[in-house]
């Protein structure tokens, strides 16, 4: 968890540069930052929050195709 903060804190500075090239350097910086910051919940005593967490990624992943779906599935002509 040290390391997803410390990736974003980069990322912060990066993005202070004013710079296009510098500010898409923050954002995967930020990105990564936080995927680091996902907790473990491997043990069975939080099973029940894991599917929690599942429901709400699953949700998140769903919502961020639906424009794409809605232009496969209603295409305009």
């Amino acid at each position: 968890m040290l390391w997803g903060g410390v990736l974003i804190a980069c990322g912060h500075y990066a993005m202070a540069v004013p710079t296009a090239a510098m500010t898409w350097v923050g954002l995967g910086l930020v990105s990564a930052g936080t995927g680091l910051l996902k907790p473990d919940l491997a043990p069975q005593a939080f099973a029940s929050q894991t599917m929690g967490g599942l429901a709400v990624l699953a949700g998140i992943a769903v919502i961020a195709l639906a424009p794409w779906l809605r232009r496969t599935m209603h295409p305009v002509h």
